[in-house]
């Protein structure tokens, strides 16, 4: 009953971009979050992995100095570590390991800075928001978190308590170094997709602009079909309502289409006549027969009574249950009032014995069998001559 057009080749295409892209999207994040979830838990692991192992070597370095009678052990682990330090490459592009102690309020960084203040270390505030992982060692917690560093900068970072000399060994990379990949897939992955949605919506209005004008031409048929017919025609919903109706059964009905809208079949159907309409429809709903063809009247507008030949199928859904009626409706008062008025020759008919060519109509009169059947019926007479007649013409030579 209804299109399913919602309307021109390019109103078509934007939806199917738009759909396309929605899908794209939810796909591309969802895929680019996962793996950079993926790669951010490898890293954290990594870094904590890397601040357990320093942590362990440094206690290691420092027992050996002890044991063997240094007389600043921390001097001699410190300069151990500074050296093998100077030829650590980093982590990354941006990640670093560090080493710090606590002074009073303060954290004193024992290693060079990779970023910044590479001799010159300056201290950071206890209590303040940078250095948080190296904070969190120093208070001898061990763990990972994302906060800010000595920079102020947001990293991702691993920390671990140096027990032998209460020193604090922190691994971080800046996370925008771990989003970076990720962020500029996620621009190349959009940039192509967008560019593969264009092309599939243009193949789409390509593919589609024939089949879609060849609906709409359908579409049109039918409703001027629908339209124009010169009989009734109508859907009906199940409970009788109309749902749709032509100008011609508005005419048969004598109710304009608002109006008939607003009633149902029952409403217009002659009460003697509706029993057995809904006889056959509640045998159609049941799927005994398919469709039905009755003569019944409807009430007009005026009262006036039309006689209709009214022929009903039944439409079903996608999932075969009833959805609504078609239905047909011809107007057969006059052929009713025809048949009614149609000549017949009925009763005892006189005709004369001698020559059989004469018959005895209502008034009296004798009158030729031709023109009384003629009279008395729709029949038109044509002359010839049967064989015996004929053979009796040829005996009498003409005569």
């Amino acid at each position: 009953m209804h299109t399913w057009l919602i309307g021109g080749p390019t109103i078509r295409s934007l939806w199917l971009g738009l759909i396309m892209a929605t899908i794209a999207t939810i796909v591309l994040a969802t895929s680019i979050i996962t793996l950079y979830q993926t790669a951010f838990e490898e890293e954290r692991n990594r870094l904590i992995e890397t601040t357990q192992s320093q942590a362990r070597l440094i206690e290691a370095i420092a027992r050996f100095a002890i044991a063997h009678g240094a007389k600043h052990p921390m001097a001699a682990a410190l300069a151990q570590i500074r050296e093998a330090h100077e030829r650590f490459a980093g982590l990354g592009k941006t990640g670093e390991f560090t080493l710090a102690r606590l002074q009073g309020k303060q954290i004193v960084f024992l290693l060079n800075h990779r970023h910044h203040d590479l001799s010159d270390l300056y201290p950071v505030t206890l209590d303040g928001v940078q250095a948080a992982p190296m904070r969190q060692a120093l208070q001898g917690e061990s763990g990972s978190l994302v906060g800010p560093d000595y920079r102020g900068e947001t990293v991702l970072a691993a920390y671990e308590p140096v027990a032998e000399l209460n020193l604090g060994v922190v691994a971080k990379i800046d996370l925008k170094e771990i989003r970076a990949p990720f962020i500029h897939a996620a621009w190349v992955s959009s940039a192509i997709a967008l560019v593969l949605i264009l092309l599939g919506a243009g193949a789409f209005r390509r593919i589609t602009k024939r089949i879609g004008r060849r609906v709409e031409q359908s579409e049109k048929l039918f409703r001027e079909t629908f339209a124009h017919a010169a009989i009734g025609l109508a859907h009906v919903a199940i409970d009788g309502k109309w749902l749709r109706v032509n100008d011609a059964l508005c005419n048969i009905v004598g109710y304009s289409r608002e109006e008939l809208m607003r009633l149902t079949f029952h409403d217009i159907t002659h009460p003697d006549d509706l029993d057995a309409d809904l006889q056959h429809i509640t045998q159609t709903l049941a799927g005994d027969i398919d469709t039905y063809a009755i003569e019944k009247r409807y009430i007009r507008k005026d009262g006036s009574i039309v006689d209709v030949q009214l022929t009903v199928s039944l439409v079903r859904d996608s999932n075969a249950n009833p959805d609504y009626f078609v239905s047909a409706v011809a107007d057969i008062s006059r052929l009713k009032q025809a048949m009614a008025t149609i000549k017949t020759i009925s009763g005892i008919v006189p005709l004369c014995a001698w020559c059989g060519n004469a018959i005895r109509n209502e008034d009296g009169d004798w009158v030729k069998v031709y023109k009384y059947i003629e009279k008395h019926s729709d029949a038109q007479i044509s002359h010839g001559m049967c064989p015996a007649c004929r053979e009796s013409l040829a005996k009498s030579g003409g005569k």
